[in-house]
């Protein structure tokens, strides 16, 4: 075996360097895309179509692995403000939250929601994840 990336469990899981150690550290979404400039900053042009802003600052641009967190999700109604849409595949109710997973343009993202507002299986929803929280991984 051979050591993937070093760091303390916090770190590991809120900056995994490689798909493995961000799979390795609990439940994470992987979007494959293709990182382009877009302004001051870059996109993440998803396989669908649909595009993710990324963080402030140049990145280098190819294709690439979106990460992030299915806590970090936040969704909404389709007809609000949201940086992605996808229809509801599962609702599953958790006691204090609800988990989802959603269909984003054929591939499957999962979501840790409260539960004050419900979202019905097959219904199309907004999904916002906050810049801060997402990270392009390379490998």
């Amino acid at each position: 075996g051979q050591i993937e990336q070093v760091g303390s469990p916090s770190e590991l899981y809120s900056k995994p360097g490689t798909r493995f150690a961000a799979s390795f550290m609990g439940s994470t979404n992987l979007l494959e895309a293709e990182i382009v400039p877009h302004g001051d900053a870059t996109a993440a042009h998803l396989a669908g179509g649909q595009i993710l802003q990324l963080a402030d600052g140049p990145a280098s641009c190819g294709p690439g692995t979106v990460m992030f967190r299915q806590e970090d999700i936040q969704m909404c109604p389709s007809s609000a403000t949201s940086q992605l849409t996808g229809v509801v595949v599962t609702r599953i109710f958790l006691g204090a939250r609800v988990r989802y997973v959603i269909d984003l343009d054929g591939q499957a993202i999962r979501c840790l929601a409260p539960t004050d507002k419900l979202f019905e299986v097959g219904e199309t929803v907004g999904i916002s994840v906050p810049v801060e929280r997402m990270r392009v991984l390379r490998d």
